[in-house]
């Protein structure tokens, strides 16, 4: 059996995985209308830790509590530099214990969130560039599953979807959205 080399101590030692998420989320909270926290979909290349959706614009967070956990997170095709276009989020941090990396082990783009064993939230170290070319298809499906997953709990966990109606204040105007359980993410137009 081998023996590991000790983790170099951080200032925010002891900060777990849930923890950081939960901070992750509210972090993104003041930015986005719209969280999902480690939820998987289909066409998405990644199960991401955090990610917020306003509008066109998405930031994700990836929350790693070890170096171990990071090195690992460089193994995905979409940390490839030119498998990038793979990865989710317009905008792309990594959340982390104060510490426990460096800027210059950062991937290219990348920003740093940072978080003290005694602080609240979440401190930008580094900010993140705009990805131009990002998997949005995986974005969709991160969406879509989420609309899915609502519709069941709605239901009683019935897979049959939900109905969402929503109101706008100028016109009082309804529009209703059905989510069937087996309707295809995508369709290609025949022909």
């Amino acid at each position: 059996m081998r023996s590991r080399k000790p983790v170099e101590p951080c200032e925010g030692a002891g900060i777990g995985h849930a923890e950081l998420v939960s901070r992750a989320a509210a972090w993104l909270r003041r930015h986005h209308g719209v969280v999902i926290t480690e939820m998987a979909a289909m066409d998405a290349h990644e199960e991401p830790d955090a990610i917020g959706f306003s509008g066109g614009s998405t930031t994700l967070v990836e929350c790693k509590a070890t170096r171990a956990d990071f090195r690992a997170d460089q193994k995905k095709v979409c940390r490839i530099p030119k498998m990038s276009h793979l990865g989710l989020g317009e905008r792309r941090y990594y959340a982390t214990p104060k510490g426990l990396l460096n800027v210059d082990e950062l991937p290219p783009g990348w920003g740093l969130l940072e978080v003290s064993a005694s602080g609240k939230g979440l401190s930008v170290r580094v900010g993140s560039v705009t990805f131009r070319e990002r998997c949005i298809r995986g974005e969709l499906g991160l969406l879509v599953s989420a609309l899915r997953r609502i519709g069941r709990a709605a239901n009683g966990g019935a897979i049959d979807g939900v109905s969402v109606k929503a109101y706008t204040y100028q016109t009082k105007a309804r529009a209703t959205l059905g989510i069937a359980n087996a309707a295809p993410l995508f369709t290609q137009p025949e022909g």
